[in-house]
């Protein structure tokens, strides 16, 4: 039944996107269905009125006209191939605009904790080009509707003639359809078991084949232990699909003498027909050309009623997926819009990743007013990020009303108004090989055409210089991924990145390890143009730096997914603490540099 409902859907997808595909595929389709019983008749016809123009009693131009009825056929079957075959293009490019762009706006709108799943990456490898199973499916829905015909309307033409013909072929041909259905969801299963294998190998063909990992692959040499990584994938691929394959076409050689057997047994009573003077020589050619047009028309039918039910299991995952919830503070139209961010509270706040037993960050205590400066420091592990990612909003805590914005739970404010008002900057910030005001313009995507603002955002920055040294400036383009893009440095990047966050002019920024691609001299210079810019603004950062640190109204000390000290510098080296140990750990570093 699930079948039977993914082929409606298909029929309904295509027909509000492309109509005029639909009407003419299916015109198209109904004919090709007519034309093997109008070839059949025609040759029995011809092939009679030559052996009566033999004995003296045809019509030379009835048979000069059953001849170029043939040829119309022929030609006829061209044409409309040709035309199905440009308006299947037409309506692939018009359905995979529209339903792959559906897909990613799906995925843009879930919840940002999906992402923590590694299930759900091969969910979406399989799903993204599902616009191409829908057209399938419409295409195979057609398809078997025109070997219907022609199995059918040949079948009727055949029982007129004898019916155990029909019966020789339904009884021979049944078993050749359930061959075809089988081995379509073995296929479809044995894709999806090898899903997440096929994406292991992409990935480190990826590595091998990109410019960012191949630096340090050729200098560690480690390139043919990946090869060999990769070939172990891969092989493991190949190895199932051939081993299904085997298996396939050993039952379909068996399909296929089945099917000669019936092509003979036919024609045996065929010619006994004849012999019994039942049937005249222009049926004989007629009817074993009936015989082999309903075996392909068979196959035909077999082999798509097989591509159908193993689309179908595709469509029905992409229809699982676009049910997914949805970050459901967006959809909600009674969720109250803020036009400002005065104040970020957390409230004994823990957080659990999927899978996890363990909180990875719990019993946060937090509290940030507009214009204030915070610094978080601690060691690797100890759960920054986590936070900044529970309190930018993108993973939601273990309990309700542990997150508040101006004193409400972020649980009764549309998200989207709350990101709109914050900007953020992440250590693993994106690098987009795009013009630099594209760059910087993202920050505030509908002020991207504001001058003024981004050469300001990149003065703040300390990256104006640079860009000005571009030939294009502002409309350059960076990376290397693209002909004439311009390289930047890594602490080049950073500024650019930078100047995307000061671009958004936001109430709160954050900022995860903001410097780290900069010496500490530049760092702290940094920090300091950045709070004198954003003196009513709050700004939270994650720093490894005590000297940059120090420049915090606040710093607050995590270890082990919670918070243990908090203060400013000197209340802090006054507790002896966590924060004294890592700050005079970095000093003892920087004092042996100096000596050396």
């Amino acid at each position: 039944m699930s079948t039977v409902n993914h082929c409606l859907y298909a029929i309904s997808y295509t027909w509000k996107k492309s109509r005029s595909y639909l009407l003419l595929t299916l015109l198209i389709q109904v004919i090709v269905g007519f034309m093997p019983l109008a070839s059949v008749w025609i040759i029995q016809t011809l092939i009679n009125e030559i052996i009566l123009f033999m004995t003296s009693s045809g019509d030379i131009q009835k048979v000069l006209w059953l001849f170029g009825l043939q040829m119309v056929i022929v030609i006829l079957g061209y044409g409309l191939q040709f035309i199905l075959q440009l308006s299947q293009q037409r309506a692939t490019n018009l359905i995979g605009l529209h339903l792959k762009g559906e897909l990613l706006q799906k995925a843009i709108r879930l919840p940002f904790i999906t992402f923590e799943h590694p299930s759900f990456y091969n969910e979406s490898q399989r799903v993204m080009n599902s616009h191409q199973h829908v057209l399938s499916m419409v295409r195979s829905i057609f398809t078997i509707m025109s070997a219907l015909i022609t199995v059918v309307s040949l079948l009727i033409y055949m029982v007129g003639i004898h019916w155990g013909l029909a019966a020789i072929l339904f009884v021979f041909t049944l078993p050749v359809l359930w061959i075809e259905l089988f081995f379509g969801g073995a296929r479809y299963r044995l894709n999806r078991l090898l899903t997440a294998n096929d994406r292991r190998e992409m990935y480190v063909s990826d590595l091998v084949a990109q410019r960012d990992s191949l630096k340090e692959i050729r200098l560690y040499g480690i390139g043919n232990y990946l090869l060999q990584k990769w070939k172990g994938h891969y092989v493991k691929s190949a190895d199932e699909k051939y081993k299904l394959l085997k298996r396939q076409v050993r039952w379909e050689m068996a399909g296929g003498l089945l099917m000669t057997f019936a092509y003979m047994c036919c024609g045996l009573l065929i010619v006994y027909l004849i012999f019994q003077k039942r049937l005249a020589a222009g049926t004989f050619v007629a009817v074993l050309q009936a015989v082999q047009n309903i075996q392909s028309g068979f196959q035909d039918l077999t082999r798509e009623c097989s591509s159908l039910y193993e689309t179908s299991l595709y469509v029905d995952e992409m229809r699982s997926f676009q049910k997914r919830e949805e970050e459901h503070h967006e959809q909600a139209a009674s969720l109250r819009r803020i036009d400002h961010i005065q104040s970020i509270t957390l409230e004994n706040l823990s957080f659990t990743y999927p899978n996890m037993k363990k909180p990875a960050i719990e019993r946060i205590y937090f509290h940030m007013n507009k214009g204030e400066r915070l610094a978080l420091v601690g060691d690797n592990g100890s759960g920054k990020t986590t936070l900044i990612k529970c309190l930018t909003g993108l993973y939601d805590p273990d309990q309700p009303n542990m997150h508040k914005v101006n004193g409400e739970s972020i649980s009764t404010i549309n998200k989207k108004t709350y990101h709109d008002r914050m900007a953020v900057l992440f250590q693993d910030f994106m690098k987009y090989e795009f013009t630099v005001k594209e760059n910087i313009g993202f920050g505030r995507i509908n002020d991207i055409d504001d001058e003024e603002r981004l050469m300001s955002a990149a003065r703040q920055a300390g990256i104006e210089k640079r860009i000005n040294q571009m030939e294009d400036t502002y409309d350059a383009q960076l990376g290397r991924f693209f002909e004439e893009g311009h390289e930047l440095s890594g602490g080049q990047w950073q500024k650019l990145a930078m100047a995307r966050t000061f671009f958004r002019e936001s109430d709160f920024i954050i900022l995860d390890e903001p410097t780290s691609a900069l010496d500490p001299l530049s760092e702290i210079s940094l920090i300091r143009k950045l709070f004198d810019h954003t003196q009513n603004q709050g700004v939270l950062f994650i720093t490894h730096r005590m000297g940059a640190a120090r420049l915090a109204d606040r710093i607050i000390v995590m270890k082990d997914g919670a918070f243990i000290e908090e203060g400013n510098h000197d209340e802090l080296m006054a507790l002896q603490g966590e924060y004294k140990r890592l700050y005079e750990a970095q000093s003892q570093l920087f004092q042996q540099k100096e000596m050396v």
